[in-house]
């Protein structure tokens, strides 16, 4: 198809094409598979590669700064990307923000010694507090609602009771005199 002189190309793989545009980092393979920022990335295809490690130099990987769970491995003899998980698959997926965040909080508290289970441990902490003061907060304006709510109906109840207080006539009930009953 042409348009205009000009030859239009398809997008055969979507996944590859997103991955190309990830940024890259270059690192060995270990016995336990790949370690980035605290975090080992283990997958059973990495098993032949783990065997003959000493042949292969650093590999070109990418990762979503979105979303860590995962690295993509390139694999030159197949011109392809190898998926990669977290070696632990309990660890939720977190951004490269909160991995910094909990790194700078790790190190705040004198941590010398940052693992992986050390820094999910101060995300999980930190996303309870955020989640926390979320729903403090949430409630806090529910309550403040709920009292300026209650004040104009007390407000109202006052005023009603004054106004009818002053113009009731005790005696003049000839309008409920005449009710039909069902």
């Amino acid at each position: 198809m042409k348009q205009h002189g000009k030859k239009l190309s398809y997008i055969n793989d979507k996944k590859a094409f997103l991955i190309d545009f990830l940024p890259i980092i270059y690192r060995s393979l270990r016995k336990d598979g790949f370690m980035l920022d605290h975090i080992v990335y283990y997958n059973n295809t990495l098993r032949p590669f783990i065997a003959n490690r000493d042949q292969y130099g650093k590999f070109l990987i990418r990762r979503d700064p979105r979303d860590l769970s995962r690295i993509y491995v390139y694999l030159e003899e197949e011109k392809s990307y190898l998926e990669i998980p977290y070696r632990s698959l309990s660890h939720p997926a977190i951004s490269l923000f909160e991995h910094r965040l909990a790194l700078k909080k790790l190190k705040t508290i004198g941590k010398a010694q940052v693992n992986e289970n050390s820094l999910f441990k101060a995300i999980d902490e930190m996303r309870y507090i955020v989640k926390t003061s979320v729903s403090k907060t949430r409630a806090m304006r529910k309550n403040r609602t709920r009292i300026q709510e209650n004040a104009k109906i007390q407000l109202k109840a006052i005023s009603i009771t004054k106004f009818d207080k002053e113009n009731i006539d005790e005696n003049n009930t000839k309008a409920f005199d005449s009710i039909e009953v069902w």
